[in-house]
């Protein structure tokens, strides 16, 4: 690694391509920063196990909440349903950020086994942003039982009517799935 702006205080971007050892290496031993950046830079590979173990490991136990929330996403990408029992451990990290990531990743998975745990999380969690994105999951997973809950949850008021959005965009998720 060759750091010459140490701390990200001047605007700037190099881009050079890094073998995937050379991103593991960052992904483990750069600033948090970079740590992101790495788990970005991964995502095509989430697929290798070393690169998946590697990222669960930063979703698990990094230190900083983003590089937690963006090892996440990278794993995501897979849409891997053997990932299913992680994504949702990840629901008792204390960041919002975090839990959000998580629920979207449930919800790629367009399991409809999955609506009473996103029902479930909804009541559990005190953040509207994952309440939000469980809505939205609920919808993705094509759960249309679950329509009388989103029209229930389309009325609860939040910020900026977060939930309520989420809500409608659920239903006509599922919609498109049952008119």
């Amino acid at each position: 690694m060759v750091r010459f702006d140490e701390g990200n205080h001047v605007l700037h971007e190099l881009k050079f391509q890094r073998s995937t050892e050379e991103l593991l290496y960052q992904l483990e031993h750069d600033d948090a920063i970079g740590r992101i950046e790495a788990a970005r830079e991964l995502r095509p590979q989430a697929g290798d196990q070393t690169v998946r173990l590697a990222l669960q490991r930063r979703a698990q136990n990094d230190s900083f909440w983003a590089e937690r929330r963006e090892a996440i996403n990278a794993l995501a990408s897979l849409k891997s349903p053997a990932l299913r029992d992680f994504y949702k451990e990840r629901f008792s990290d204390k960041k919002s950020g975090v839990r959000v990531a998580a629920a979207r990743a449930l919800g790629e998975l367009k399991d409809s086994s999955l609506a009473p745990f996103f029902t479930k999380q909804f009541f559990a969690d005190n953040s509207y942003l994952v309440q939000a994105e469980l809505l939205k999951s609920l919808g993705r997973c094509g759960a249309v039982s679950s329509i009388p809950f989103l029209r229930d949850a389309s009325l609860l008021s939040s910020p900026r009517k977060v939930l309520q959005s989420s809500a409608k965009a659920a239903m006509d998720e599922l919609t498109k799935i049952r008119p």
